[in-house]
């Protein structure tokens, strides 16, 4: 038995990166939310057959969404708040009211149109706000089932040392977080098949494989290099 296509709305969505995902998973992304104008082009660049819609999150009700599920079998609400406030790089030592609005607004959008599967991704440090333990409250009130898990990238395929803090919820049953690989990948793993480049050029076939230019200086301590060595290596 095939399952039901999920049909989902992405808050927050800058240029698609999580609509990128969610499609390569098969989900149908109807539309995209975010209030920055200038992400506009590159979604659409991306996603030509998924509405951008440029509107403030707080100005929002489930109503305007709707439309864009049509008579969609399973829905989903998904979307990465900024993350800034909760970052550890964020210098400030607390965050204030408005700057958790967000994680709220997206609670708010939960409760007026109760969709079937909900997502979030965000910093380790949302984990341990009052905005997150009231999220999760929200969907307690709401009879979701739910996983909420600090997860380490490389283990999902992402040739980076990056932790994560992601949520899935469903109202059809019982969800869970798909279980770590076993082998990190490598950067090489993922560029190795791209052509080489000289310094200061770029590759004819894909604009976004650029080599920076060097110095001569740069170029002969490149050339002096060894693998695993360091700066005394050079003359």
């Amino acid at each position: 038995m095939t399952s039901p296509t999920i049909h989902a709305v992405d808050l927050f969505c800058g240029i698609g990166g999580l609509t990128r995902g969610l499609r390569q998973a098969g989900v149908v992304v109807k539309a995209g939310l975010d209030n920055d104008p200038t992400c506009r082009y590159a979604f659409q660049t991306n996603h030509r057959d998924v509405e951008f819609l440029c509107r403030d999150v707080r100005e929002v009700n489930f109503a305007d969404l709707k439309p864009y599920y049509g008579s969609a079998a399973v829905t989903a609400l998904v979307g990465c708040a900024p993350c800034q406030p909760f970052s550890a790089h964020n210098r400030r030592k607390e965050t204030s009211d408005a700057d958790c609005s967000l994680v709220t607004e997206f609670a708010r959008l939960v409760t007026e149109g109760t969709p079937d599967f909900v997502s979030m991704e965000n910093v380790p440090g949302l984990a341990k706000h009052p905005a997150f333990a009231d999220f999760l409250d929200t969907l307690t009130r709401l009879r979701y089932h739910f996983k909420a898990a600090v997860v380490s990238c490389e283990r999902y395929g992402v040739p980076q040392k990056r932790r994560r803090l992601v949520l899935v919820a469903s109202r059809l049953g019982s969800i869970s977080l798909p279980e770590p690989g076993t082998s990190p990948p490598t950067v090489a793993d993922w560029i190795h098949d791209l052509p080489a480049v000289g310094d200061g050029d770029t590759c004819p076939d894909d604009p976004a494989h650029v080599a920076p230019p060097l110095s001569p200086m740069n170029r002969e301590r490149i050339m002096q290099s060894k693998p695993g060595g360091s700066w005394t290596d050079w003359d």
